[in-house]
């Protein structure tokens, strides 16, 4: 999976003039965390084909850049050295460079959709892909000179139908690979940059994820809606809940089919009116194969945070030849074929992915507009009769995942904090207010200044262990009785204010309160048969509910670009002179009489010299 610097082939041409040693060019397997960070990096440095197209999103449409198939390191490629140049300027405010662009260069809006309801054609489920196939060859034979994205897609659907007629396709997807957790099962392999599992940073990096792909999709025609646990938080609040580290969309086929062929390998900028996020768009080789097959490829596509590696898992729905649930009844004038389920699939109208999860027409069309994580999106009209299916007790159970969800407030909160506020609210609120008792405490003059702050630490007694540790023992779900849970859903609003004096609760609250309340009138409306089309049109443009994540770890880490970018220059001056040495060093061990300062294309010379196996030799002659 890896191989040295003196190992890369002579026409290796990754924009680099510069390699560090080691060069990872597949997936390395089961590893640790820092190595497994390290191994996609020099995979993106070495080996990583540029994106096919750079997609800028705006408020109300985008613009789509294709590139060209060379990397050009931003080091190198004189961009900058131009944009100083024409500007007269050497600092750059992106916002207003972009602010500048939409008003001389207008977004492509052509595609956008704007519909309260969306009707979803039944032919969507399905596309004939050897008349793709044909389509795009007769193209080719006419004349025209396909796109670099539709020439790609020409040649996947052939091997994707090779290899599924040959054997069954290998996996195409590689997940960060570590040894003892599965946790890394949640990250590209490319992409991965440290486990983040339970951290406020993944929680941010999540809802820019789903917010992105939503208007991605939306401004570019795709129709798209959350699934499975994605679609059951949506229900309660708008939101994820606070225990996923996952995100689930489906598609129609004929949607899977346009984003694999007009945007598959595209990098897609978020607006930056909202923040600096970057993801890729992974199409899988298979599409072609519509039922579960070897099991190696369930999902279709994947929406990567590149500076992550966490992503999006999107699966289209189509008629395929498995076997539908029971619950989905035919008409009396259907006979069904035992031998020929795409019959019958398209007799019931139903719609399956790789995994074998099954929707019908009726339950996902039509689909309406609504927000999730506060950014515009559909999700279909009878999404009770899905999640009654999969999640039985989903719509109506308010504990979960050691979080119980307070509708006063409209949140998932932690059991945990639910008990220490119940056990001791005195406590609890001198804990929380610590910083607003010592600011009391320093500037009263008749004080002595004296804080116990050992008073203010929130510790479980002996017994409240014990008593845990029992519950634990047992296997027991949760750590509240009944009467706590009734307690809680009847608080007052005195109550429910000193549960906020916890900041990260208020602060939860106060960012999510306007798009959760709209979301609960919403839900009302849906389950009683109303139209929610009133209220969606008149919602404000919900901002990020949540901090930009670069931004956050800016400031969480000190980050300081103009020593980030001192650190770089000083280890490549580092690695530039380890490389002459290196040379120097070879050229010498090789015995053929060269000057190494007149040497103008060493890597020449060296390949040279393996092609001839040994037959002559190398002499160094010292430069005066």
């Amino acid at each position: 999976y890896c191989i040295e610097d003196t190992d890369l082939p002579y026409k290796h041409d990754d924009g680099n003039k510069l390699h560090p040693g080691f060069n990872v060019f597949k997936p390395v397997g089961k590893t640790n965390n820092e190595k497994g960070s390290l191994a996609g990096k020099s995979y993106l440095y070495s080996f990583a084909p540029p994106p096919s197209t750079i997609i800028f999103l705006t408020k109300d449409g985008s613009y789509n850049i294709t590139t060209k198939n060379k990397k050009s390191k931003l080091l190198n490629n004189g961009i900058v050295e131009s944009y100083i140049h024409d500007t007269k300027r050497t600092k750059i405010n992106s916002l207003e460079v972009f602010e500048n662009l939409q008003k001389n260069v207008p977004a492509d809006k052509k595609n956008v959709m704007n519909d309260y309801e969306i009707t979803i054609p039944e032919q969507n489920f399905e596309v004939n892909f050897n008349d793709v196939i044909k389509d795009l060859e007769t193209k080719i034979r006419s004349g025209k000179k396909l796109s670099k994205n539709h020439l790609s897609y020409l040649n996947s659907l052939k091997y994707s139908i090779d290899r599924v007629n040959n054997g069954g396709p290998p996996k195409y997807f590689s997940e960060a690979r570590l040894l003892d957790t599965l946790l890394g099962d949640h990250y590209d392999w490319r992409f991965f940059n440290g486990l983040m599992y339970g951290t406020y940073e993944q929680t941010l990096t999540l809802h820019r994820l789903v917010r992105t792909f939503l208007s991605f999709c939306r401004k570019n025609g795709i129709t798209t809606w959350v699934a499975h646990g994605s679609l059951l938080s949506w229900y309660w609040n708008g939101i994820a809940f606070p225990w996923d580290n996952d995100i689930d969309v489906q598609v129609p086929l004929a949607d899977l089919h346009k984003l694999s062929m007009n945007f598959n390998q595209s990098l897609i900028v978020e607006d930056f009116q909202d923040g600096f996020g970057r993801y890729f768009l992974d199409c899988g080789s298979f599409i072609t194969l519509r039922e579960r097959g070897n099991g190696n490829n369930n999902i279709d596509a994947r929406f990567i945070d590149v500076d992550t590696g966490l992503y999006i898992d999107i699966t289209g729905l189509a008629i395929s030849n498995s076997n539908a649930p029971d619950r989905y009844q035919y008409s009396p004038n259907h006979q069904k074929d035992e031998h020929d389920h795409v019959k019958n699939n398209r007799a019931l109208k139903v719609y399956n992915c790789r995994n074998n999860h099954f929707s019908s027409l009726n339950e996902l069309s039509p689909m309406v507009k609504t927000f999730i994580e506060g950014e515009m999106g559909y999700i279909p009209k009878r999404y009770t009769d899905i999640l009654a299916v999969e999640y039985p007790k989903g719509l109506l159970t308010k504990t979960f995942s050691g979080h119980i969800f307070v509708p006063q407030l409209r949140l998932w909160i932690s059991e945990r904090d639910l008990y220490y506020f119940l056990n001791d609210k005195s406590k609890w609120l001198r804990y929380n207010n610590y910083n607003e008792e010592y600011s009391q405490a320093i500037s009263n003059e008749d004080s002595d200044n004296d804080v116990n702050f050992e008073d203010l630490n929130y510790e479980l007694t002996n017994d409240q262990k014990d008593k845990l540790k029992s519950e634990a023992e047992k296997n027991q779900a949760k750590n509240l009785k009944d009467d706590d849970l009734l307690t809680i859903w009847k608080f007052s609003h005195e109550e429910l204010l000193e549960l906020l004096s916890k900041d990260e609760l208020l602060m939860s609250y106060f960012s999510t309160r306007a798009m959760t309340s709209l979301h609960e009138s919403e839900i009302q409306n849906l389950l009683f048969g109303k139209s929610s089309k009133p209220l969606i049109e008149k919602a404000p443009d919900f901002k990020p509910l949540l901090y930009d994540p670069f931004l956050f770890k800016v400031k969480s880490d000190y980050i300081d670009y103009d020593d980030e970018v001192d650190n770089y220059l000083s280890l490549l001056e580092a690695y530039q002179y380890n490389e002459q040495k290196n040379k120097e060093n070879l050229l010498k061990a090789s015995g053929r009489i060269i000057n190494p300062d007149e040497v103008e294309n060493y890597d020449q010379l060296v390949n040279d010299d393996k092609d001839h196996s040994g037959a002559g030799t190398i002499k160094v002659e010292q430069s005066s």
